[in-house]
């Protein structure tokens, strides 16, 4: 793998690149990503699997408030709240526990649907001839 620093981060190069070198470059990007998601995920699912097994024992031994030292830093084992997603399904089921009334439960709902605000963002498509 290439490291970090063989990517153009200074803005002002980007002013003097023409048009088509700015494409050719972005495609060069999003190959580069491309390439690298597989490896990435790889290395994701297995700190996710090592993550387990450490847990595991550090569950299992009365650890949860040790700190290891490495080189560099250190590592803490905790425990972290996380929230589920706030979904029109779940909405749904709160309103109608609180109103009952599931004709009134459809009109809240979609209002809250039509009141989202709406962004467009510019951006680029790529697309695969194969």
């Amino acid at each position: 793998m290439r490291k970090h620093n063989d990517i153009k981060v200074f803005k002002h190069l980007y002013h003097i690149m023409t048009y088509e070198e700015c494409i050719q470059e972005w495609i060069e990007t999003d190959n580069k990503i491309k390439e690298y998601l597989p490896v990435t995920k790889q290395l994701r699912e297995r700190k996710n699997a090592l993550t387990g097994e450490i847990m595991s024992h550090v569950e299992n031994n009365n650890m949860e408030n040790n700190v290891v030292n490495i080189t560099g830093g250190q590592i803490k084992f905790q425990s972290v709240k996380v929230t589920a997603p706030l979904t029109f399904t779940f909405i749904t089921e709160c309103l109608n526990d609180c109103i009952g009334d599931e004709n009134q439960v459809k009109q809240l709902v979609e209002y809250i649907k039509q009141k989202r605000a709406v962004k467009y963002v510019a951006d680029i498509k790529r697309t695969y001839s194969n």
